[in-house]
C-alpha cells in the first residue's frame, strides 16, 4: 500500500483542535515505517468532481474562500 504524504500536512493551518500541532506525529512515526511515503501531486478538475460537486470546487477556487486551506 501507498500512503500519499507531504511534511505540510504536520502543519497547523487552524485554530481548531483538530488541527494542532502534534495531531499526526504518532500517526506519521507508525506509518512511514511500515507503508511507502508517496509525494501528492495535483489534481485534474475532473479529478476533484469525482468526490465533489461544482459549486464546492467554484468555491474552493477563490483565493478569498480557501485561504483556510492553503498549505505554505
Amino acid at each position: 500500500m501507498k500512503v500519499f504524504f507531504d511534511k505540510r500536512f504536520l502543519q497547523t493551518y487552524t485554530g481548531d483542535p483538530a488541527a494542532t500541532s502534534g495531531r499526526l506525529d504518532h500517526a506519521y512515526l507508525m506509518v512511514k515505517e511500515r507503508y511507502s511515503l508517496v509525494a501528492p501531486a495535483p489534481c485534474s478538475r475532473e479529478d476533484v468532481l469525482l468526490v465533489h460537486d461544482s459549486c464546492h470546487l467554484e468555491l474552493s477556487g477563490r483565493p478569498e474562500k480557501r485561504t483556510h486551506l492553503l498549505l505554505k
